[in-house]
């Protein structure tokens, strides 16, 4: 099978390769990365790009992640993965 790498951003605004194996991630492996149930969030400032966060951060007390919320433009708590539309169907 091949490997597919995409970006996740992490709370303190490093960001990290987020692999995968086969042609898009799974739901466990993109639950896994956030932390929690997933929630696609558009990323304006990225087209063709969504984003994939863990729809509980807020209700976890998960902390402010500054670099996804300047490319989502809304606050964005916790880990943040990013990767182009065409890889969630």
């Amino acid at each position: 099978m091949t490997r597919r790498v995409c970006a996740i951003i992490l709370e303190d605004g490093r960001v990290q390769d987020f692999e995968f194996v086969g042609s898009e991630p799974s739901l466990e492996e993109l639950q896994q990365a956030v932390g929690g149930f997933i929630e696609l969030v558009p990323t304006p400032t990225l087209p063709g790009h969504i984003m994939v966060v863990d729809e509980e951060g807020l209700l976890k007390g998960r902390p402010l992640n500054q670099k996804a919320t300047l490319i989502a433009f809304r606050n964005i708590v916790g880990p943040a993965v990013v990767l182009p539309n065409d890889l969630l169907r």
